[in-house]
């Protein structure tokens, strides 16, 4: 299964005020995402989340714009399944980046 594409969009969902989360920080009026798309060659669809960080006041425009402009490219074509490992990304990864990537067999999964 080939990916044919991968697309990212950042979401920002409301809070209900009666479950808004208030600290030292102020109060937590939203929930921000990154809401990911990743379809097949074949036609199949999936779909993911990401967050930015911890907790709901997290701001996704960074992690968006990685997921289009640097994973995206470098994911669409491949046809083998793809695991984030953190050993490989200090073996396999081009200088300065800290991601790698690590290829298996599809019919290891």
């Amino acid at each position: 299964m080939k990916i044919k594409s991968i697309t990212a969009h950042w979401v920002r969902v409301p809070i209900p005020e009666a479950q808004q989360h208030v600290s030292d920080f102020g109060r937590v009026n939203s929930f921000d995402a990154t809401i990911v798309r990743i379809e097949t060659a074949c036609g199949l669809v999936g779909y993911g989340e990401a967050k930015e960080e911890v907790g709901s006041s997290g701001n996704n425009h960074g992690l968006t714009a990685i997921i289009r402009h640097k994973f995206a490219p470098m994911l669409i074509g491949v046809s083998r399944a793809i695991q984030i490992s953190p050993d490989a990304a200090i073996e396999n990864s081009p200088p300065g980046s800290r991601l790698g990537l690590v290829r298996t067999d599809e019919t290891s999964l």
